[in-house]
Parts: structure tokens; sequence; C-alpha cells
């Protein structure tokens, strides 16, 4: 019997690059029959990085098995992120377990990803830091609970900040 290179990760926080390189290192696999990782939360602290990293992070995060696990998700400042590669913001928009996520300064990219999630959020909490004449001209941004369409059957409570409007839901 192989022991599995890791076991259940309950939680996962990335705050710098070399936290990003040590998460990829552990979560791939050593033989092709390894259990996948079962990663619980998910906070992303780190502002860009590298599309090397970005790459080799996605190759681990976003296999269909390690997908099927991540149920909270929190970005300190998901606009830097997600800008690093736009396969990110697919790749998390392809959660399909997610129930509570967490967005610091949602911008294009974080406004992208919402709009196409395949999950049906229970909990979201979106801070906008984009100036007010910019969210004039970006409708998504005027109106964030457009963003959440793929929650809106599931959705027990949303607290938007920043933005047109505050609100909580």
């Amino acid at each position: 019997m192989h022991e599995s290179r890791f076991s259940s990760l309950e939680a996962v926080e990335l705050n710098s690059h070399n936290d990003v390189l040590g998460c990829v290192s552990r979560l791939k696999p050593m033989e092709l029959n390894t259990e996948p990782p079962q990663i619980r939360s998910l906070t992303v602290n780190v502002g860009t990085i590298p599309k090397p990293f970005s790459l080799s992070l996605g190759s681990v995060l976003f296999t269909p098995a390690t997908r099927a696990t991540i149920q909270k998700l929190t970005f300190a400042n998901a606009e830097e992120f997600l800008q690093s590669d736009h396969t990110l913001a697919a790749g998390f928009a392809r959660l399909e377990t997610l129930q509570a996520l967490s967005i610091e300064n949602v911008g294009r990219e974080a406004c992208w990803m919402l709009f196409n999630m395949w999950s049906s959020l229970r909990t979201a909490k979106l801070c906008f830091h984009t100036p007010s004449h910019q969210q004039s001209e970006d409708s998504q941004l005027t109106n964030p609970l457009e963003l959440l369409q793929a929650s809106q059957g599931t959705l027990e409570s949303v607290q938007v900040v920043g933005g047109v409007t505050e609100a909580t839901s």
C-alpha cells in the first residue's frame, strides 16, 4: 500500500510567492494513483504572481477532483492576483462546490469570474474599491448582484461594500 503524499488539507493560505510554490509542491501527486487533495478553504493574500507560478498553481488547484472540494474562497486583493493570468479567474469560476466567497478589491477580472461561476453560493462578501467614475463605465460594477446570477436561488447572505451602493441582504 502506498501512502499519499498529501492528506486532507482543511485550509490552504497563500501569503507569499513561497507559499504558492510550497502549495504547488505539496499538492502535486508523487504517483498517478494517489488521492487528490481535499481543500475545504482557500485564502489568497498574495498579490500579483509570475505567470509560471499561476500556471503551476492552476495545474494542482483546478483538477476536477480538487475543484470539487473547495467550499470557501477568500481573496485579500483579488484584482491584483487574478490579473497575474486570466486562467486563474477561469479556474476559480469553475469551482463546483463553493459555498462562501469573500473578495476584496473586486475589479474587471473578479467580475468576469463572478459572472461565470458554476457554484451556487450561500454567502458572498464583495468589496469594490473602483473609483466611481470607472463604475459608471462598467455596467457589471454598477449592479454587483447581477454578477451572482448562478447563485440567485441559494444565496442566504450578501454583503456589498463600495461600488454604487452599499447593501447587506
